[in-house]
């Protein structure tokens, strides 16, 4: 008499169909989430937060009578070492205006030294209002993804060649 023996493996064509539901399953999730724009629409709230974050803190330093920086500036959030005019970058030139750059050890600092020439550490207000100097996710000039700062009735701008990305606050 023979004994039938019960298989409990699965065989290769079923191993072949439920990995194919597995990659067409996989296919439309990815297709659905879309990952790039996902990134994109999270780098744009960090950028926002961070204006947010700088304005507010600009706001303090007015009442505290801090010094806010040299009027005709625009203050570029990309550090560059030994070019405190950013000429290396090959910015647009702005009739009446010149450009400062902080150095890459400098460019995050809160005391006036960093891309931002406001000392936040010596606000009596609120002292610890900004720890740190927010820069653009992305921040270089090759994909024209920077922040900028003008002094006087200050301007915050994460300036962009790209059309319809321009964010003032």
């Amino acid at each position: 008499m023979k004994h039938l023996k019960s298989s409990k493996a699965f065989t290769l064509v079923e191993m072949l169909i439920v990995l194919g539901i597995v990659a067409i399953l996989v296919a439309v999730v990815v297709s659905v989430l879309n990952p790039a724009e996902f990134f994109r629409q999270t780098r744009d709230s960090r950028r926002l937060s961070d204006l947010n974050q700088l304005d507010q803190a600009l706001n303090l330093a007015t009442l505290d009578n801090v010094s806010m920086g040299t009027t005709s500036v625009v203050y570029v959030s990309i550090p560059v070492d030994g070019d405190p005019d950013c000429s290396s970058l090959g910015l647009p030139a702005i009739p009446g205006w010149t450009y400062a750059c902080s150095d890459t050890t400098n460019y995050r600092k809160v005391d006036g030294t960093g891309w931002v020439p406001v000392n936040f550490s010596a606000l009596v207000t609120v002292p610890s209002a900004l720890n740190v100097l927010p820069i653009d996710p992305t921040n270089s000039t090759s994909t024209g993804l920077y922040y900028t700062y003008v002094t006087g009735s200050w301007e915050l701008t994460r300036y962009s060649n790209q059309p319809n990305i321009q964010l003032n606050i």
